[in-house]
């Protein structure tokens, strides 16, 4: 006569055998389960530009969040090999939790064509006030190096490049440099004119890197320290 322990222990675990799914399994229609629980928790998690350490697949990122950027165009500049995505998507437009997403904000990220790797970011502004708010972000996350406020008629004034222009000709600008020792990530940001004509440029970049390198050799970003 036969155990009906032993045959309820084979039962139970023959139901449990084909229940069970091996990690990284691919679900019914298809889809790897764990790149999709990978998608689900880079969507839950709040996108901030100021946590990008530039080694993400921003694609993947972009694509977790639900968004769709749009492709450059012919006056969007990038190194060789790289290609942008720019986007205005409120969701994008985060920088150390807080939100930059009004006066037609936008963010333009710079990747490899080959592996979709972030080499660096440029936050754009229009409004005077959002860029105080953006300086007070990135005081908290590195230091401040270099400043240059564009100086009165009658003094030297240089234009982005760090080169000279006739006094009085040339708008108001100012230059911000910081740096993040922690996570080597340095920040350049020009400010434009004033009121309406008002416009923030923020670039973030790892000058150890040689797309940093590259980046700010185009951009000349190091001519302050010629001075």
């Amino acid at each position: 006569m036969k155990n009906p322990l032993i045959s309820l222990t084979i039962v139970l675990t023959t139901m449990l055998s084909c229940t069970q799914k091996p990690q990284g399994a691919t679900t019914h229609n298809g889809t790897d389960s764990t790149k999709t629980m990978t998608n689900a928790s880079a969507a839950a998690a709040p996108f901030d530009l100021a946590k990008l350490t530039l080694k993400e697949k921003i694609m993947d990122q972009l694509t977790a969040q639900g968004i769709k950027p749009k492709p450059k165009e012919a006056t969007d500049q990038t190194l060789l090999d790289f290609e942008v995505a720019k986007s205005r998507d409120p969701k994008v437009l985060r920088f150390n939790g807080k939100d930059f997403s009004a006066s037609q904000s936008e963010v333009l990220f710079h990747y490899r064509e080959n592996d979709k790797t972030l080499g660096f970011y440029e936050l754009k502004l229009h409004s005077e006030q959002q860029a105080g708010e953006l300086i007070t972000e990135l005081d908290k996350v590195g230091k401040q190096v270099f400043k240059k406020t564009g100086t009165a008629k009658g003094s030297i004034e240089l234009d982005e490049n760090g080169n000279e222009v006739k006094p009085g000709k040339g708008e108001t600008k100012k230059y911000f440099v910081w740096e993040n020792a922690a996570t080597g990530v340095s920040y350049y940001l020009i400010e434009t004119g004033s009121g309406q004509n008002f416009d923030a440029e923020l670039t973030a970049l790892k000058p150890s890197e040689q797309s940093g390198k590259d980046w700010i050799a185009f951009r000349s970003f190091d001519w302050y320290k010629k001075q």
